[in-house]
């Protein structure tokens, strides 16, 4: 049973010009030959992409009724049940991940071809913003109020209180600068197509090591910058261990996995690799505690906030398996 999917993006950034006309609609396919329709709303700087998408029948029962393989979801109230058996959550989740694949990789390539063919280098991304469903093209859903998985749950936020705002004075006052590689987490983090959080994950796994490494041992730095891409695994197993006496929070075994899913995506773009939501969702988890056990031995400062990002708040030791790896 197929079922319509909506996703509104907003473009950030702005037009070379102004637009001579207000919405145009493109045709794209992606690798797994699903097609999409994506309607640029040129003027409002807004994007919807449409799909069909196939959906299982306890999905539809869930859309209809608001069970799901005969456990329901949603309370008295209409809101989404907290105490859902992790079984079906995580088969909700991967019901959830096929409905949202594919939106940010075709609407990117549209926007990137804008952007390089056309000359409108003034804009700068596009950003997600409500994901939607409809059994028949009509009464749709926000997909965000029935995922178990949503995307807030992915980033954990230290509450905004005057401890914490001033403890952001006492790291300006002391030039404690966050790594680099926490932009891309927050990429990750932020992402809507789970292909991309897997590969600004890794990015931030490979940035967060070289520069805790620099940054306690500056006479690394000519050696870390001068080879481009040296073994992830080998950086944080053997040079870590040699340098530090640590292991890391995660498992050698799980960042070469990691590397390895991120390779095919990059430069093997065609091949299909099942990564669902939930499998992204405790990579991100497990390279966020990494970079905080790092960031921990470089700045001791910061040990108020390490534990919102640390065990037992991360709650997973290893990835999960994916087919193929």
């Amino acid at each position: 049973m197929k079922i319509e999917v909506l996703q509104k993006f907003k473009i950030i950034g702005d037009f070379t010009e102004d637009p001579s006309i207000d919405n145009f609609e493109f045709k794209i396919s992606n690798a797994d030959n699903n097609v999409f329709y994506v309607k640029l709303f040129a003027k409002t700087k807004r994007i919807e992409t449409r799909c069909q998408k196939e959906i299982s029948n306890d999905f539809y029962n869930l859309l209809k009724t608001g069970q799901y393989q005969g456990i329901q979801i949603f309370d008295e109230t209409g809101e989404r049940r907290e105490d859902i058996d992790e079984k079906i959550q995580n088969a909700l989740n991967n019901e959830f991940s096929i409905l949202n694949s594919g939106f940010s990789e075709v609407t990117d390539r549209i926007i990137h071809y804008i952007k390089i063919w056309l000359s409108h280098t003034r804009i700068e991304d596009i950003e997600s913003d409500r994901l939607l469903c409809s059994i028949e093209g009509e009464n749709w859903i926000e997909i965000e109020k029935i995922n178990v998985l949503t995307a807030i749950d992915l980033v954990i936020f230290s509450n905004l209180d005057e401890q914490n705002l001033k403890n952001v004075q006492t790291w300006l006052d002391n030039n404690i600068e966050p790594f680099v590689a926490l932009d891309f987490l927050s990429k990750a983090q932020n992402e809507s197509d789970p292909r991309y959080k897997w590969i600004y994950a890794t990015i931030a796994a490979e940035l967060a090591i070289k520069e805790f490494l620099i940054a306690k041992y500056p006479n690394l730095e000519v050696l870390l910058n001068e080879l481009p891409s040296p073994p992830l695994d080998k950086l944080y197993g053997k040079i870590l261990k040699e340098y530090e006496g640590i292991e890391p929070y995660m498992k050698i075994m799980d960042i070469q996995t990691g590397v390895k899913i991120r390779n095919h995506l990059v430069h093997r773009p065609r091949i299909n690799i099942p990564i669902t939501n939930q499998n992204a969702f405790i990579y991100i988890r497990l390279i966020e505690a990494t970079i905080y056990q790092l960031l921990q031995r470089l700045y001791p400062q910061i040990e108020s906030i390490v534990k919102d990002h640390y065990p037992p708040k991360i709650g997973y030791t290893e990835l999960e398996k994916i087919p193929g790896f």
